[in-house]
This record gives structure tokens, C-alpha cells and sequence, in this order.
């Protein structure tokens, strides 16, 4: 069986204050999902895991370009004598 999530090599833990003993042996993927969603700070111990879904990642490109042009807009704003247009 291949798994989805591949883990780090070594043990890992996943809640704050319990033992580290997740291991890519010790762990399904419906189990790395379940953590994943209740521990996202979590997700920089895989090396893998499935992709967003096409709806989740034009969501974060629509994000990511407002927030490049609010960027944008206050450097040229801030600059002496500029004008940013809305």
C-alpha cells in the first residue's frame, strides 16, 4: 500500500505535551489527515502530503494577487510625491 502522507524519517509528535511515536509504519492515511486537520502546525514534518483541491488552490492564487497589489499600491503610495490608483 502507498501511502499518501510520508512523514520525516524518525518519531514525531503530533500534540504538545504527548510523546513523539508517529512513524510513517505507525501511521494511516486517514489517520495523518485526521492530525493534519486539528494540527496544521504539523504539516512541516511530512515531506509529502495529497494537494489542495483545485478549489482551495485558486482561492490561495486569488489571495496571493490582492495581496501583491495592496502591496504594490502602498510602495508606489509611500514613495515621495506618489499617488496610488485604486
Amino acid at each position: 500500500m502507498t501511502n499518501k502522507y510520508i512523514l520525516k524519517p524518525g518519531l514525531h509528535q503530533f500534540i504538545p505535551g504527548s510523546a513523539a511515536k508517529h512513524c510513517n509504519g505507525s501511521l494511516s492515511d486517514e489517520e495523518a489527515s485526521w492530525y493534519l486537520k486539528r494540527y496544521p502546525h504539523i504539516a512541516n514534518l511530512f515531506v509529502m502530503f495529497p494537494s489542495l483541491t483545485t478549489e482551495q488552490n485558486s482561492s490561495q492564487s486569488a489571495t496571493k494577487k490582492r495581496r501583491n497589489r495592496i502591496t504594490k499600491l502602498v510602495a508606489k503610495s509611500s514613495l515621495p510625491g506618489g499617488k496610488a490608483e485604486i
